[in-house]
């Protein structure tokens, strides 16, 4: 259509034109293929070949030095990871004794192990809890992080 013509139209007219025509050019657009794009990395939790973990509960006698367990951090997906940062966070009673982790790009299927130590500290009580949280990061992509709840509650000896 002609400039001119739009330019005569009430203005009622002439905004249904334009929604019209946006909408027609949104249609296009959204029909238009993508560009495939690598899908981005799935990192997991786990404790060696079982279930995904979104918690774990490190719960000790008051009379004992604390646990410690390892951990996989697992690429489940089908492309690579970037380097991997792992960060606990919350009590300092968790703490992180070794990682194969940091700096590590994880190709898919591929793990990495974490040591986590949760130490009981003195003076404590019987039934105090503690909390924190392990996280693995691929460099630059927060949305992309693992995340592994961490509890602890002090047990009667």
């Amino acid at each position: 259509m002609h400039r001119s013509t739009f330019l005569s139209w009430p203005a009622g007219r002439l905004a249904r034109a334009m929604l019209l025509a946006a909408g027609l050019t949104l249609a296009a657009a959204a029909a238009a293929p993508a560009a495939s794009a690598a899908p981005a990395p799935t990192l997991i939790w786990d404790r060696g070949g079982g279930p995904t973990l979104t918690s774990w509960d490190f719960s000790a006698p008051a009379n004992s030095a604390g646990v410690g367990f390892t951990f996989r951090v697992v690429n489940s997906s089908q492309s690579a990871s970037s380097a991997l940062t792992i960060t606990v966070t919350g009590s300092p009673a968790f703490t992180t004794q070794f990682d194969t982790c940091t700096g590590t790009s994880l190709s898919p299927g591929a793990f990495c192990l974490v040591f986590i130590q949760f130490s009981v500290p003195f003076p404590t009580t019987v039934g105090q809890t503690f909390s924190g949280t392990a996280t693995a990061r691929p460099a630059s992509q927060d949305r992309l992080a693992a995340k592994l709840a961490l509890t602890a509650t002090i047990t009667p000896p």
